[in-house]
């Protein structure tokens, strides 16, 4: 019985940690994507101001 529960933990333990590396992983895309915008916009300005 007490064996069982542990295992449920344990369980719950991965869970919390999958999820929060599935979070991490939005993150790091999302501030991927902000860094590929401020890149662009400021090649567009500079392209925009060298013209």
């Amino acid at each position: 019985m007490y064996h069982s529960h542990t295992k449920i933990n344990y369980s719950n333990m991965g869970l919390l940690l999958f999820g929060s590396l599935g979070v991490i992983k939005m993150l790091k895309q999302a501030i991927g994507l902000l860094i590929g915008i401020a890149v662009i916009g400021g090649l567009v300005a500079a392209y925009t101001l060298v013209q």
